[in-house]
């Protein structure tokens, strides 16, 4: 007699790899996909238990979304959730709504970097 998994069971998804393909899917601005790769590329070599849980994390969020959400916020502050100070500081430099998002209230705010483009100012 086998004992194999009911028909039933659905296998857990392989995170990572699900959060890697999203991530080269999807159009995002700023370079904040090559950021989350060199952050999962990071999280692979310093701490697999991290990344797979940050990973996790992303699909959960995704999944519980909505249809009508778009999923990318969700996605990214999932991702970098489990992000040390210094990988926040390091990776969401230039990230203001996902390092805002996952701010600590008792640190400081990052330093502002020059801004790549300019933002017009509310009138008064």
């Amino acid at each position: 007699m086998s004992h194999s998994s009911p028909p039933s069971a659905v296998p857990s998804p392989d995170y990572v790899a699900w959060v890697r393909r999203a991530n080269r899917r999807w159009i995002v601005h700023g370079g904040l996909g090559q950021t989350a790769e060199a952050y999962l590329d990071h999280l692979a070599r310093t701490d697999p238990p991290r990344l797979e849980h940050s990973c996790r994390n992303a699909y959960h969020l995704v999944r519980e979304s909505g249809p009508l959400a778009d999923p990318k916020p969700w996605f990214y502050s999932g991702l970098f959730s489990l992000a040390h100070p210094a990988e926040t500081r390091e990776y969401l430099a230039d990230h203001w709504l996902i390092a805002s998002v996952l701010g600590d209230p008792s640190q400081p705010p990052p330093p502002l970097r020059p801004a790549a483009r300019s933002v017009p100012r509310p009138r008064s």
